[in-house]
């Protein structure tokens, strides 16, 4: 078996009212089970994939957030928590309302781009910056994907 190197390793772990840290999207190269609470996934160099990690404790939900990365085979990489080595950063959000809103953006993108394999790296950085301003994103379309992808008919 050929040895594959550089894979971007993400902690999945859960615990019932305590911890939701998930895939929301993305294709895992391997996964292994560490225990019946966690799991360690890995993706290819160029994989793009969302991470949702969720707190809580008695008082309610402490801490949401929503990170779309595309995983890197080596240069400049951004830290995130329970992702090793890191990845590079295309979306990210913080905080009930803006995490929601993400979410109910990436639910329309399914249906509009046929998934969100088909998303480009430029409209989830166009994602991030209008959602941290609290503006409404552009439509995404899929003569979008094409044009980026080099594929105009």
């Amino acid at each position: 078996m050929a040895q594959v190197r550089n894979l971007t390793a993400v902690q999945v772990v859960y615990r019932k009212k305590r911890i939701n840290h998930r895939l929301r999207f993305g294709a895992p190269l391997t996964e292994a089970r560490l225990d019946w609470r966690r799991k360690l996934v890995a993706f290819a160099p160029g994989s793009v994939f969302g991470y949702i990690r969720w707190r809580a404790n008695r008082f309610g939900t402490q801490d949401w957030r929503l990170f779309v990365l595309r995983s890197v085979e080596s240069g400049a990489l951004s830290t995130v928590p329970g992702v090793m080595p890191g990845a590079d950063i295309l979306l990210a959000t913080r905080g009930t309302t803006r995490t929601q809103r993400a979410f109910d953006h990436l639910d329309t993108l399914e249906q509009d781009a046929g998934g969100l394999s088909h998303v480009t790296d430029a409209y989830w950085r166009h994602l991030h910056n209008r959602l941290a301003v609290s503006f409404d994103p552009h439509g995404f379309s899929p003569l979008q994907a094409s044009s980026f992808a080099g594929e105009l008919p």
